[in-house]
């Protein structure tokens, strides 16, 4: 779900008088849209950009919300790297999308990428006269809950406009605030009818000991493929990129054929979308995805199967849309988002096949500690039971369709025991620490290089998450403050050049640490390899040349 489209229509609403405060709310001041997905960001900020040419395009509306310019409109990630329209006019109405660790780091005065002599400015322009827009917000809870502790513990005083907070989540956690959905005229709307009706046949597929879950999804996968006369799109996820990139080779290598089988090759398309990217990567992600058809409303004549082999980059906010769909069983509410990406408009009939792997038997060491793998079975046996209360089609299969899935979730706000089921089944909320007044003012002394009670932030944004993996940063860039030949340069040099050029955006890479280790270590052994390559083939021609008559060779002096 996405703001912008809400956005669109509230001109409309505007002459009925029904929308005048939350108009408000956006043209006089900054709506901060954050989604935790780095590949979403471009897609949010051209929703902007079309908003924008709406709003030139109509000099009524553009006089009503107080508009003397162009809206501003600056990108914390992604193509439309920070162009710090939004820093320009602070009294300017302006629309800035982030993920979740760019607008949050900056709220604590952390700013990721900013010195620290700009932080507590990027703090005040954002929790003061903002509207900030949280998409997805059940992928992270923590980060929710400290919005909501801003918006109701440090608002500004009276005579500062207020820094307000919007959720949206079509897989949202309980809460027992107001919730704005659809309503019944919503639901007898033709357009949202036939969405919500969708039609997605829903097969569980128990997995047997034996079988690899990537040959199983490349088996199924492929069987779907050449099952339909059509030229589908098909969209295969799994939880592990690892297992992304064998079944993507799996698939590949059926599509080759063989001689001895007699069986023929098979032209197909696919493309591998994993998280990891940098900006210029995931651009060219992008325009494959559109080449390729996944975009969601795309008209794009296909004469041959195409596949997409997806982790859970491409579970959240990316406006996909796929024929049908193959994937393993993760937590309930990421099944959801998946299942969202099937069949999006409702024009045609989905098939969906959910693989589930063996039950989990504890190794040796889990023997050990039954605690944990009494965990795995449970949670094994949890992420099943969502999808058998799922209303059953008249082949037996399950009905995934959005107006099924509204259903089992009106259903578990009455029925204790359904909403049990599906908790059990959903992702729990990592722990984390409460935000006080004291931590705040030690953030906020920016001036100060370190200071004993300003802890990393981190915490507050994401929560503390067990066995979460450590993430590194890798930069890429020319010119550095390295001198060749002459002594490093001093600490104080270091800091003054990364002050004056701090790394931007699209220069840099986030991913797991293990992950930038093993790039580094195999980059170094591949040189190491060229260079002695490199050694031998010119001790060889000095050895050649050595032995010729016509060439002398004398001891260099020094």
């Amino acid at each position: 779900m996405s703001i912008f489209p809400l956005v669109l229509v509230k001109p409309r609403l505007w002459r009925s008088g029904l929308s005048h405060d939350v108009l408000t709310l956006i043209c006089h001041g900054a709506l901060v849209y954050v989604v935790d997905r780095r590949a979403v960001v471009d897609q949010a900020t051209e929703e902007a950009l079309r908003l924008r040419k709406m709003v030139d395009g109509n000099p009524n509306l553009k006089q009503k919300l107080g508009l003397e310019r162009s809206l501003l409109i600056s990108t914390l990630r992604g193509q439309y790297v920070d162009n710090r329209e939004w820093l320009d006019d602070p009294a300017a109405p302006a629309i800035i999308v982030g993920t979740m660790d760019m607008i949050g780091s900056r709220l604590l005065f952390e700013g990721y990428g900013v010195s620290r002599k700009m932080r507590p400015y990027h703090a005040g322009l954002l929790g003061a006269d903002a509207l900030v827009v949280l998409d997805e917000a059940h992928l992270v809870p923590p980060f929710e809950h400290l919005l909501r502790a801003i918006e109701k513990y440090f608002a500004p005083s009276a005579t500062v406009p207020q820094f307000r907070l919007l959720s949206l989540s079509a897989t949202g956690r309980t809460r027992s605030d107001n919730v704005f959905g659809l309503t019944k005229d919503d639901l007898e709307h033709p357009a949202v009818k036939k969405r919500l009706d969708a039609r997605k046949s829903l097969r569980i597929k128990q997995l047997d000991k034996n079988t690899k879950l990537e040959d199983a999804l490349a088996k199924h996968a492929w069987e779907l493929a050449k099952e339909d006369k059509q030229a589908v799109r098909l969209l295969v996820y799994s939880d592990s990129r690892e297992v992304a990139q064998k079944t993507k080779e799996a698939v590949e290598k059926l599509a080759e054929g063989g001689k001895k089988a007699s069986k023929p090759a098979v032209e197909i398309d696919t493309e591998l979308f994993v998280g990891g990217r940098r900006v210029f990567e995931r651009e060219q992600a992008k325009e494959r995805l559109k080449t390729l058809g996944f975009m969601a409303g795309s008209r794009i004549e296909r004469s041959r199967p195409t596949l997409l082999f997806a982790t859970s980059a491409g579970e959240v906010g990316v406006d996909l849309d796929a024929d049908h769909m193959v994937c393993d069983l993760v937590a309930w509410e990421r099944m959801v988002q998946r299942l969202g990406r099937v069949n999006r408009r409702g024009e045609s009939a989905a098939k969906v096949i959910v693989l589930v792997e063996p039950k989990p038997k504890a190794d040796e060491k889990e023997r050990k500690l039954l605690e944990g793998h009494e965990k795995k079975v449970c949670e094994w046996e949890n992420r099943q039971k969502p999808i058998r209360e799922l209303r059953k089609n008249d082949d037996g299969s399950f009905d995934a369709s959005p107006g099924a899935l509204l259903d089992l979730k009106t259903r578990a706000s009455t029925d204790e025991g359904l909403r049990k089921t599906i908790e059990g089944a959903t992702t729990p909320e990592p722990l984390r620490p409460a935000l006080t007044r004291p931590l705040v003012e030690a953030w906020a002394m920016t001036s100060l290089e370190k200071h004993p009670g300003r802890p990393a932030i981190q915490p507050w944004l994401r929560g503390w998450i067990k066995d979460d993996p450590p993430q590194t940063a890798v930069v890429w860039r020319k010119y550095l403050p390295v001198r060749t030949g002459s002594k490093p340069p001093m600490k104080k040099e270091v800091e003054a050049f990364f002050e004056a050029a701090p790394p931007h955006l699209s220069e840099i890479l986030e991913t797991e640490t293990f992950r930038v280790v093993d790039w580094i270590v195999k980059r170094a052994k591949r040189v190491s390899e060229q260079a002695n390559k490199r050694r031998g083939a010119f001790e060889e021609r000095m050895k050649e040349l050595s032995e010729d008559s016509k060439y002398t060779f004398s001891k260099p002096a020094y």
